[in-house]
């Protein structure tokens, strides 16, 4: 289907660059490049998700994004390239050879004609792009009236007021980057020993994928939240400058039920997943706050030395009379070649593949922590749950044809008496927030989404309502600027400052500068801050921002602070430990 996609383009792209007689040569050559670029971003997307562009690969396109993990993406980088380059020379050569040997236009018309057709069907390329640009201007609604749409009536829908929640047994959550139920099967069963030994003693249910639940980031906000992760925004930046989400989640009920929340991840930065964990109210650990110096990656840190974090803080929580609820993300078997860490060769055998060899890894670690927590006496009053995130990205990798099917899973060593779906249905990835309490034993009074879809193919009525979904995820997030001004303070004894803006919200927090360096707030152009950092003196002047900034100096106990937007406007009062700037 992709590949019939791509050639249906190709034609129409040709087609219509022979139907644009252009006398200049190197402007000809310039509509054939551009061109050549829209093919080459399908193109993209068929490789790196194995489906033309849809409402996924749109959403979770970043530029900053695919750079930091270029080094990652080599061999797709290059194949990229490559067709960009050759669809190019392509669409300009044909076209030019149609150009001169055809005076009529019946051909290129009719390809024209043709392709368009073929891409409107089901999954085509127009019909994708269609779907999400009808869900990117679905337009907006109140919170209730969004429920309402999804036939939820609001008195019926618990808000985070009205949680009442009892704590049950310890939680510990492993999301394993693509780790599909192939890993478990007859072929590929042999890299899986801990994780089939843990299915044999406990329950493994199948799980399907949820619309809009196909990438890390949007799978974590479906998995936690209960909701697909149909947003109008951009899925990647979406949860910038969130401080509260309206909708009711499994980390709400555990706060309410007094368990302390951490997330472990390798790089909690990476597409805006540390906004969105701090949004449901997470404490996010990554390698930015271990003692322990480890070696860095495009992706953070090794999973080997992730588990090994992540079984220092269980061995904290032993004996301590708070329940816990411990989440970790795994890294080791991305798209396409998995996180190659050579460490492991001295303990496991080699596979084909460095994604088998890594998948074998990720088993490993599953096994060693599980291990752990009995050795520590701790898996009696803990319970597991072990998912893939998402289906493996693409249709490159080898290790594909070995799968027995391609689906998710859900390990687990709860009682699956505590658990209301069967054993012998799927469960989907909207279903894993309401899983994770009952297999835990918290008793609360909170209903999330799946309690409100009628029997029958949920994901059929997710696909049916993602317009709904979509209005309901941006009326629950509530979003904050600066345009209103922005308040500067000084706590003496901490020797820091804070800044808030005109409702009192943190901008940021930090250390006060000394001497003559100062402190710079990045804004975007919509005054919503995005970064900050200390700036040296010598530094101030060099490659300044081209959006708005906030620098903040002291001298004597007193803010000196200057805020330069596109007007070159600040204000700010001298010899008070206070200063208010506006636009």
């Amino acid at each position: 289907m992709a590949i019939f996609q791509l050639a249906c383009l190709l034609a129409v792209l040709i087609a219509v660059r022979t139907l644009i007689p252009i006398a200049n040569k190197i402007l000809a050559f310039a509509i054939s490049a551009v061109f050549g670029i829209l093919f080459a971003v399908q193109f993209s997307s068929v490789i790196l998700t194995g489906n033309v562009a849809d409402y996924r690969f749109y959403e979770n396109f970043s530029l900053t994004d695919a750079t930091s993990v270029s080094e990652f993406f080599g061999a797709e980088l290059l194949y990229i390239i490559l067709a960009l380059l050759l669809s190019t020379l392509t669409i300009h050569v044909v076209s030019k050879v149609i150009q001169s040997r055809f005076s009529m236009k019946i051909i290129p018309l009719a390809a024209f004609a043709i392709g368009l057709i073929a891409m409107s069907f089901n999954g085509g390329i127009i019909n994708n792009a269609y779907d999400t640009l009808r869900l990117k201007f679905a337009g907006s609604a109140t919170f209730e009236d969004a429920l309402s749409a999804l036939e939820i009536d609001p008195d019926d829908y618990v808000s985070k007021s009205e949680i009442k929640a009892s704590p049950g047994k310890n939680i510990v959550v492993l999301s394993l980057e693509s780790f599909e139920k192939g890993y478990l099967g007859k072929k590929l069963g042999h890299l899986t020993p801990n994780m089939t030994r843990l299915a044999n003693e406990g329950a493994l249910y199948d799980m399907l994928q949820s619309p809009a639940g196909g990438w890390t980031s949007a799978s974590l906000y479906t998995f936690i939240s209960g909701v697909p992760a149909f947003f109008g925004l951009h899925g990647n930046s979406v949860f910038q400058n969130n401080y509260e989400n309206k909708l009711t989640t499994l980390a709400d009920v555990l706060k309410s039920a007094d368990y302390d929340i951490q997330y472990f991840i390798g790089n909690k930065e990476y597409s805006g997943i540390e906004d969105m964990l701090k949004t449901f109210g997470f404490s996010v650990k990554s390698e930015k706050d271990f003692e322990t110096p480890y070696e860095k990656l495009v992706w953070g840190i090794h999973d080997k030395d992730l588990f090994e974090e992540f079984k220092k803080e269980l061995k904290k929580k032993k004996g301590s009379d708070r329940p816990f609820a411990l989440f970790l993300s795994s890294i080791s078997t991305h798209f396409p070649n998995g996180v190659l860490d050579k460490r492991l060769e001295e303990v496991l055998p080699p596979q084909t593949t460095n994604l088998e060899f890594m998948a074998s890894a990720t088993d490993y670690f599953v096994g060693d922590l599980v291990a752990f927590l009995e050795s520590e006496g701790m898996l009696s009053n803990t319970i597991f749950y072990i998912f893939p995130d998402h289906l493996l990205m693409g249709n490159t990798s080898p290790v594909i044809s070995n799968f027995d099917e391609r689906s998710l899973f859900l390990l687990t060593n709860a009682d699956p008496k505590t658990i209301s779906n069967p054993e012998d249905k799927p469960i989907t990835q909207i279903d894993l927030a309401k899983t994770v309490l009952e297999g835990a034993q918290i008793q609360h009074n909170v209903k999330f989404l799946t309690d409100f879809i009628p029997e029958g193919d949920k994901n059929a009525f997710l696909n049916k309502h993602n317009a709904d979904i979509l209005r309901l995820n941006d009326a629950a997030l509530k979003t904050f600027n600066c345009k209103d001004g922005i308040t500067v303070e000084i706590d003496k004894a901490s020797n820091s400052f804070i800044a808030k803006n005109n409702d009192g919200i943190s901008v940021a927090t930090g250390k006060l500068p000394s001497g003559p360096n100062c402190h710079r707030i990045l804004f975007d152009d919509q005054m919503r801050p995005f970064d900050h950092l200390p700036v040296a003196f010598e530094d101030i002047l060099k490659d300044l921002p081209e959006s708005p900034y906030l620098d903040i100096f002291t001298s004597t106990g007193a803010i000196y602070a200057s805020l330069k937007t596109k007007p070159n406007f600040g204000i700010t009062k001298k010899g008070v430990p206070k200063s208010v700037l506006k636009e």
